[in-house]
């Protein structure tokens, strides 16, 4: 009975202990999805920049 309750006492830590290896993960993956989202806009704007020189150009 003591065993069990030492397991379960050991298994409740190691679950809080890897809980911040979880929020770090967590917060890591939202970083590189706002950073794949900036390029994105980035690459839209640059897009749309040079459709507008395009078309600028094309009317001449």
């Amino acid at each position: 009975m003591l065993k069990q309750g030492f397991r379960q006492m050991f298994l409740g830590m190691e679950q809080v202990s890897s809980l911040p290896r979880l929020l770090n993960l967590h917060r890591l993956l939202q970083q590189k999805e706002s950073n794949q989202l900036k390029k994105e806009n980035k690459m839209k704007k640059i897009l749309y920049l040079l459709m507008h020189v395009f078309v600028r150009c094309w009317g001449c």
